[in-house]
């Protein structure tokens, strides 16, 4: 009854916008938690497996292929992918948290979103595996400008909605 009762005062005070966020980054964080996870089979797949998935890129990117091919074949690229799943598994459910967090009107969670969405974006860079220059010269030149398009958008909608969410922080408690 007590919980009832708290939770029908939450519903009451959370305001409308704060509710449209957290429901969209719960949407997100398990979308990307689960395509995450879907995508750990192949970090274990064979050298030949890889090579015929290079071959089949040969045909649209041979630029790309061949960067795919040096980056995949290296000997370190299994253990730093793996790393990096770990990482993006971890930071993912530190930003789910965050948004529960502030769901329940918990400020703190604010600065665990925050500081997990901006680490997100490092972490391909930290582990040398996501180099957006170089994938942006890969890609064929009728896609490129697509390309850095979509990849700015992806960029912004962190800083977006921690600017969002810090807008609702006077809704919060401590």
């Amino acid at each position: 009854m007590e919980a009832e009762r708290e939770n029908q005062f939450l519903e009451e005070k959370r305001p409308p916008t704060l509710k449209n966020l957290c429901i969209l980054t719960f949407i997100a964080c398990s979308a990307m938690f689960l395509m995450t996870l879907f995508s750990i089979p192949a970090i274990f797949k064979s050298d030949v497996q890889k090579m015929e998935d290079i071959g089949k890129i040969k045909s649209f990117s041979p630029v790309l292929a061949d960067k795919l091919e040096s980056q995949m074949m290296d000997t370190s690229y299994k253990p730093r992918l793996l790393i990096k799943t770990a990482l993006d598994l971890v930071l993912l459910i530190c930003s789910f948290s965050g948004a529960w967090m502030m769901w329940n009107l918990r400020r703190n969670g604010f600065f665990v979103y925050a500081c997990a969405e901006i680490l997100t974006n490092f972490t391909g860079l930290a582990m040398g595996s996501i180099n957006p220059v170089s994938a942006a010269d890969s890609v064929p030149e009728s896609m490129r400008g697509a390309f850095i398009g979509f990849y700015i958008f992806v960029i912004m909608l962190d800083p977006l909605f921690i600017y969002l969410y810090w807008r609702q922080l006077r809704f919060m408690k401590v």
